[in-house]
């Protein structure tokens, strides 16, 4: 597989299911994230910050439709400020249907829940 920014070949990241490009520091994701439910959805505005591992502009996505988050098309990083995460993290709490938290016996006899 060759990078599409510069040519050269890319290496597959070791224990990782992507590829890096040792030449420009580009990856690749093979897995199709746009049909993910979670998945990152562009929007195509470009922000005056950089990304600080890739230095390049990063652009204005949405999480879940409705959740704005600034990402670099590089790496896929992003950056959300801290109001918007709270009320994303409560969001999904909210709406996770797994098991209830169970309270477990820690010696000593102390009781603590796990979450």
């Amino acid at each position: 597989m060759n990078c599409e920014s510069c040519g050269n070949r890319m290496t597959a990241v070791y224990r990782q299911s992507h590829f890096q490009c040792l030449n420009c520091n580009r990856f690749h994701f093979p897995t199709e994230i746009e049909a993910a439910e979670d998945s990152l959805r562009p929007t195509d505005k470009v922000t005056e910050f950089q990304c600080p591992r890739c230095k390049i502009a990063l652009e204005v996505g949405t999480l879940r439709g409705h959740v704005d988050v600034c990402y670099c098309p590089n790496c896929r990083g992003f950056v959300i400020d801290c109001d918007t995460l709270g009320s994303w993290i409560t969001e999904l709490r909210a709406a996770y249907a797994g098991p209830d938290d169970r309270r477990t016996m820690l010696i000593g006899g102390w009781w603590k829940s796990f979450f």
